[in-house]
């Protein structure tokens, strides 16, 4: 199928909230209220390192995408139902980090970062077809809409003028481009990071790494929508401070600097931006919460653990305890929580 392309006219709207959110007194425990624990059985006996990407299924079940293979299957009492274990370079292969992802139909889609492909696997993971993702800049960061359309994040390259977004369809072809990726961007190279997410009318939401605002994409208007609303407490990466051509040092100071590590939608119209400061036993996380509308509604939350993943009205988080390596510990403990502030 020939890849169709959508020329559209994108008008760029500049969106500031002048109301102080930054001070805001409101409390993680006020917005979010503690549904269940899970706790993943015999976690030691498994190759559990650090979530890369977690969702619920349509059976309720937990999908756990881990560093490296194999994909976990558990039910919400922390059983493991099953695992995919496909390791390699073929078609429905994976070999490390790979992001599983399901639409409302049950089909899923396989990203493979390495090879930049999708598979598409049935709702019982049997292989269906497979296809190359073009043009992505070696993306990282995908999302499927409710109608299974798959939205990738394009990676920046330094100065880039590309747009940030491309949409394809499930069987390849291109169906959009659209967004702007800021120049800070490049960050997002040398580390995993930003996030992107579609909401329940097929907008669509990105941030990247280093850059604190919220992208927002009106796909029927063909409008970019970007939200400037900085908090106090986020430390900007200077673009003096990147060497390129030194990833180790590039790595050491973006770690000093505050990351967006994550953006989830919960139902029915919020958005988080979760963010990342400092390393080891001065690690904080904070949320940025908006509503899909534009208007930031929480800055500076702070939070327990991390998030690792949203389903419905519902938030999945893994504590942070007095410091990243209890975070490591908790790996087992996955706490269900529910937002009750719409």
């Amino acid at each position: 199928m020939k890849s169709l392309i959508i020329k559209i006219s994108i008008i760029l709207l500049l969106v500031s909230c002048k109301n102080n959110l930054d001070n805001s007194s409101s409390d993680f425990k006020d917005i979010f209220i503690n549904e269940r624990e899970i706790h993943l059985r015999n976690i030691d006996s498994l190759k559990i390192i650090q979530p890369y990407n977690v969702i619920v299924n349509n059976k309720n079940q937990i999908i756990w995408c881990d560093l490296k293979m194999p994909i976990y299957f558990f039910d919400f009492y922390g059983n493991l139902v099953k695992t995919y274990n496909k390791v390699g370079n073929g078609p429905g292969e994976v070999k490390n980090t790979p992001i599983l992802k399901q639409d409302k139909r049950g089909i899923y889609y396989l990203f493979n970062k390495a090879k930049q492909s999708i598979t598409i696997l049935d709702d019982n993971l049997n292989y269906k077809y497979n296809f190359f993702i073009k043009n992505a800049n070696h993306a990282k960061n995908v999302a499927i809409s409710n109608e299974g359309g798959i939205i990738i994040q394009r990676e920046a390259s330094l100065g880039s003028m590309k747009p940030a977004i491309l949409k394809y369809n499930k069987d390849g072809g291109l169906e959009g481009e659209w967004g702007k990726i800021p120049y800070i961007a490049f960050t997002q190279e040398t580390l995993d990071g930003g996030g992107i997410v579609t909401d329940l009318q097929g907008n669509i939401f990105y941030s990247y790494l280093s850059d604190y605002k919220l992208y927002k994409i009106d796909i029927k208007d063909s409008l970019l929508t970007i939200l400037d609303n900085k908090p106090s407490y986020f430390i900007e990466a200077k673009k003096n401070k990147i060497n390129l051509k030194d990833y180790t040092s590039t790595i050491k100071y973006v770690f000093k600097t505050s990351r967006i590590q994550g953006l989830f939608f919960v139902e029915p119209n919020i958005i988080i931006q979760q963010v990342i400061q400092g390393v080891k036993n001065k690690t904080q996380v904070f949320l940025e919460i908006w509503r899909t509308s534009g208007e930031k509604i929480y800055s500076g939350v702070k939070s327990p653990g991390i998030i690792i993943g949203s389903f419905r009205d519902n938030i999945m988080l893994i504590k942070l305890g007095k410091d990243y390596r209890d975070y490591k510990k908790n790996l087992s403990d996955i706490l269900i929580l529910k937002y009750i502030n719409n």
